[in-house]
Parts: structure tokens; C-alpha cells; sequence
């Protein structure tokens, strides 16, 4: 494979994310453990800070964190018949970022709301979506959660855009040299939102079992293993925040239709620490890297395929005015 021109390296090294806005994606903000009934938490997200708001029935909204009047973090408020109260003046908004009025009645000028992004919860995880209607559904699997024992944690924090992890996923030369896996009958293909990789993997320093499975890339953020042959799939995240940063997270499922029951829980527990540990063997690169494309070689076709592909991939950042 020849080494791309200085025109082609520039057009397959992204962009920072919030230059032209954020990738078009699902992002998980949070953990659903994070987030009792009839409560509120806030946190970093994109070039700002958004709250996710529990029901007292359970469901979530995301919201950007700041009330509308002057400012204050509605984090800091509480919860008033599944609205918001913020704290400073008691503005009170509702789950779809409605301000419905304040305690001192005064009329809330025309228009006063939050940005609401749109939002699902799976598998563990509180996605909000960049955008105002999803172009794609959020990452999961074809089984119902009922039919699966998983774990769900939030794995990383590292500097650099959500791609870098999902470029590991297929970076051959990584998962040989520095995680010295076996890595065979690899299968690269592009659909319109995702990228799909099909290969056999096993060995390493952690024991991993050799194992065939299918990695669906979701936008530039996430990635969905199937088709596990040991019946445990995983699924990682990345979410932009702050100053360059990106927070990691990992859902570990198990089948109970391949896995019994009696030794499923301790199965996932032990593939999730595998994991863990590939990851951790990751993350001081991650925080180190300059990244841009330059000399690349035969084993590389995947990572060129998908930074084309990220290259390409839609921004947009409809909630900047409100979050920041």
C-alpha cells in the first residue's frame, strides 16, 4: 500500500471535534446508576454542561444545564413533580425544557426553554444524541436486556476525540504489537452510518479466548461486538467533553441462552476485566498522541477505509448557545 500525498494525509487526519461542530452521534452521558428516581445530575458534555433529569416514574431527559434566566446550574437545583427548580431563583422547567414560570410570578418571556436532546436509555447507559432528530438508532444488540446478564461501567477518561478508540478496534498492527493478539480472516465493509469489521482474535498476555466476531461501528463514537462465539459481545462508547477530553464506557453482555446460569455472572465479570485491562494498556498512548496520518503500510487498509469514513461523517452543534 503506498503512503498517501500530503493532500490525502491531510484529508484522512479529522478534524478536532467542535471545529465545525460535533459529530451527528449518540453519546452516552451517563450512567443509569448515576441517576436515582426523582433526581438530577449534571455533567460534561461537548464544549459545555448538560443535566439528565429522572422521573419519578424513570424516565430521562438531557437538558443544557444553565436556567435560562441568569445562568445558575440547574445540577444544583431539586426536583418539584418531575420538573426542575433551579436554585438561585426557583425558574421551574419541565422534562422536555419548558420553563413553566417562576415562584415570584412574573411572566417567563416568550419562548424560554432548555435544549432538549433527544435521549434513550440501554443497556446502562444515557444517550443523548448531537442533533435534533437521530439519524440512526442508539447501539445495541438484537436481544431484549432480559435476555442477557451484562455489566456496565465507565472504563477511560483520555485526551482526544471518541474516534481514537474506535480506530483501535480495527488498527491490526495494535491488537498484534501491542496487545500481541492473534488476528486472522479480517472483513472490512462501509455502510451509510456504520462500519463493519468481521475477524477471529484470541491469545495475549490476558488469555483471551480465540474467538470469531463482528464489530459494527456506530457513527464515530461507538461499536457493538457480536456474533461472539464464547456468547459474551461487549460494547464501548466515547463522549466528548471539555478541553479535548473524551470519557469511555463498556458494556460487557453475556447470553443466558449459550451461557448457564450458574456461571454467567462470573463469565461476564471475567471478560469485562479483560477488557479492562486491554484498555488500560491503551490509554497512555491515547493521552500521548499527536495524531495525524503519515507513513502507512499494507496492514493499515482498514484504518485509511475508516478514517475516510470519519472524515466525512456530519457535525452539527444545534444545543451550543444553551450548554456552554
Amino acid at each position: 500500500m503506498s503512503s498517501p500525498t500530503m493532500a490525502e494525509k491531510n484529508r484522512l487526519t479529522p478534524k478536532p471535534q467542535g471545529v465545525g461542530g460535533f459529530d451527528e452521534c449518540w453519546y452516552p452521558v451517563a450512567l443509569s446508576s448515576e441517576v436515582a428516581r426523582g433526581s438530577v445530575h449534571g455533567c460534561e458534555f461537548l464544549d459545555g454542561r448538560v443535566v439528565v433529569l429522572r422521573a419519578g416514574g424513570g424516565e430521562v431527559s438531557v437538558l443544557s444545564a444553565y436556567c435560562r434566566h441568569l445562568g445558575a446550574d440547574l445540577a444544583d437545583g431539586d426536583i418539584r413533580d418531575d420538573c426542575i427548580r433551579c436554585p438561585f431563583h426557583h425558574w421551574v422547567y419541565d422534562a422536555s425544557g419548558q420553563c413553566l414560570g417562576s415562584e415570584v410570578g412574573d411572566r417567563v418571556p416568550h419562548g424560554t426553554s432548555l435544549f432538549a436532546f433527544p435521549t434513550q436509555e440501554r443497556w446502562g447507559l444515557i444517550w443523548a444524541f448531537n442533533g435534533r432528530e437521530p439519524t440512526y438508532n442508539v447501539p445495541t444488540w438484537e436481544e431484549d436486556e432480559s435476555e442477557r446478564c451484562y455489566s456496565t461501567i465507565m472504563v477511560a477518561d483520555y485526551r482526544g476525540d471518541p474516534f481514537l478508540a474506535m480506530l483501535n478496534v480495527i488498527d491490526v498492527q495494535h491488537l498484534r504489537s501491542l496487545h500481541g493478539l492473534d488476528v486472522s480472516d479480517i472483513d472490512l465493509k462501509t455502510e451509510d452510518e456504520s462500519f463493519h469489521v468481521d475477524m477471529t482474535i484470541g491469545g495475549g498476555d490476558m488469555g483471551l479466548p480465540t474467538m470469531t466476531r463482528h464489530a459494527q461501528i456506530l457513527g464515530t463514537n461507538s461499536v457493538v461486538y457480536s456474533r461472539t462465539s464464547i456468547g459474551i459481545d461487549m460494547m464501548s462508547a466515547a463522549t466528548p467533553y471539555g478541553d479535548g477530553r473524551s470519557r469511555l464506557y463498556l458494556v460487557t453482555a453475556g447470553l443466558h441462552s449459550v451461557i448457564p446460569a450458574e456461571s454467567i455472572v462470573q463469565k461476564v465479570a471475567d471478560r469485562q476485566r479483560m477488557s479492562e485491562d486491554v484498555i488500560a494498556q491503551d490509554i497512555p498512548v491515547l493521552e500521548r498522541i499527536r495524531f495525524r496520518v503519515d507513513k502507512v503500510t499494507s496492514s493499515d487498509r482498514g484504518i485509511v477505509t475508516f478514517l475516510q469514513f470519519v472524515t466525512n461523517y456530519p457535525r452539527s452543534h444545534p444545543s451550543a448557545a444553551l450548554i456552554a
